[in-house]
């Protein structure tokens, strides 16, 4: 009877350290999945600091074309993407200039291009009508600076008047 009792004993305590066993493997096996999960972040974050060092160095207009085009990766669905406002007011500037120049980018798939209803939402924003060239490229100036949260609006004063006014009364 003794002997058994000790063989249950001895049984338990084997029981006892395999469970342990499998504990320490586990959170060994938790831990080396941490690391890897840690040093891929890392590795990652190095990489988004070498371009964000590499991007800085771009100028303003070209930092703004490669960052639509990091959004447009993130992007879930091919038409669901957010536009940066300046974007789209380039985009804008490039279709009132040259509306085949516009569809041909579109069409080669070149640059991320908003479709044509997404800068008629934008252009909506802007009242036209009844208004002179003047009086648009003043609205124009207007929302850009609502949207950009500044006063800046140099580049809407490249824009031609004829240009604007032509454009907005086809349309």
């Amino acid at each position: 009877m003794m002997k058994n009792n000790n063989t249950e004993a001895m049984k338990a305590k084997v029981e006892n350290l395999m469970a342990q066993l499998r504990r320490v493997k586990q959170q060994r096996k938790n831990a080396v999945e941490k690391a890897n999960k840690l040093l891929v972040e890392l590795r990652t974050k190095r990489k988004g600091e070498i371009i964000l060092k590499h991007l800085n160095l771009l100028p303003k207009k070209q930092q703004l074309v490669v960052k639509m085009m990091l959004m447009k990766t993130k992007a879930k669905h091919r038409t669901g993407m957010r536009y940066d406002a300046e974007y789209l007011l380039e985009m804008l500037l490039l279709k009132l200039k040259s509306y085949n120049a516009y569809r041909i980018l579109m069409s080669c798939d070149l640059l991320p291009m908003p479709s044509d209803s997404t800068l008629t939402k934008f252009t909506r924003m802007i009242n036209c009508s009844e208004k002179s060239s003047n009086e648009i490229v003043q609205s124009v100036k207007e929302v850009v600076s609502q949207c950009f949260r500044t006063d800046d609006t140099t580049a809407v004063e490249t824009l031609s008047e004829d240009k604007v006014s032509n454009s907005f009364k086809n349309e």
